[in-house]
């Protein structure tokens, strides 16, 4: 959620008619759950921000996201969200190997050795190194 705002005079958004001395929310997920650009936006896909080829960001759906809002009133812990997040990503291969699913068919759940079992999902696992 955003930050509240309180309106001065009476005014209008739309349809909507809005009284002065009106508590206003701005709710950052209309933004974005209920964009043209994203149809199926209470799905987790991240592929939505490639192009068909896999590759290329998909321009438009990365404009429109913006889950630290925009202009002057945007996050300001957005860098250091940033700065974990990718920490984060980076610490993930450093400690753990990844599979494919041919071969977590063949292992199963067995134990790998000292660290513990290979998870696996439909497509690929994970092992603690």
């Amino acid at each position: 959620m955003n930050l509240v705002h309180l309106t001065v005079k009476d005014t209008s958004v739309g349809h909507f008619n809005i009284p002065a001395d009106t508590l206003i929310f701005g709710e950052i997920h209309h933004v974005l759950a209920h964009s043209s650009v994203y149809k199926d936006a209470h799905e987790f896909r991240p592929e939505r921000f490639l192009m068909e080829d896999g590759i290329m960001a998909n321009k438009e759906a990365v404009e429109q996201f913006c889950p630290f809002s925009i202009g002057k009133r945007q996050c300001t812990g957005e860098a250091s969200a940033r700065v974990e997040l990718f920490v984060g990503l980076i610490t993930l291969p450093q400690h753990y190997g990844v599979i494919t699913s041919k071969y977590i068919v063949e292992l199963g759940t067995r134990e790998l050795g000292g660290n513990g079992n290979v998870v696996g999902g439909e497509n690929a696992g994970a092992w603690p190194r």
